[in-house]
């Protein structure tokens, strides 16, 4: 198990969204970035005027808990690791189009972010355990751009 092979797992089940999303071709790309804020905000600004992108990038790890897995045996330290799912949709109509068009409006992406990851069974978890949906941050607006990370936690 290793973070490497989580990250893979979340990027391909990301990936789909590029032959899923309805319409087609509403997701220009998914891409992988390093979770500091300079580095998202560059995604934001060299990403193409119209187009639509799903990022993804390590936002914390640490110990989640101690278990030990067998009267006597040595104790094994649970790791969590928070992903941060950077959305970004490029949109020139008004406010309310943007946010709430049925297919193209940014909370339908966000929609098809998490209902592809939330309880997704991504390869190197602790056995049993799911990809969990942890929260969304508030929404950025700059002008013609909606910017807004949803986060999620695997344990491993």
């Amino acid at each position: 198990m290793s973070l490497r092979t989580i990250e893979s797992s979340l990027y391909t089940r990301l990936q789909t969204l590029l032959t899923t999303a309805d319409p087609a071709g509403y997701v220009a790309a998914v891409v992988r970035v390093a979770g500091d804020r300079e580095t998202q905000a560059k995604l934001e600004s060299e990403s193409p005027t119209t187009a639509n992108v799903v990022a993804l990038a390590l936002d914390r790890l640490g110990p989640a808990e101690v278990v030990s897995t067998a009267r006597g045996a040595a104790q094994q330290t649970l790791m969590a690791a928070r992903w941060r799912v950077r959305v970004v949709v490029r949109d020139l109509r008004t406010q309310v189009d943007a946010l709430t068009t049925t297919n193209t409006g940014l909370y339908a992406l966000l929609d098809a972010v998490i209902a592809a990851l939330t309880g997704y069974a991504a390869t190197g978890l602790k056995p049993g355990e799911r990809v969990r949906f942890v929260g969304l941050e508030p929404v950025l607006h700059k002008p013609g751009r909606y910017v807004a990370n949803a986060l999620f936690e695997t344990r491993y």
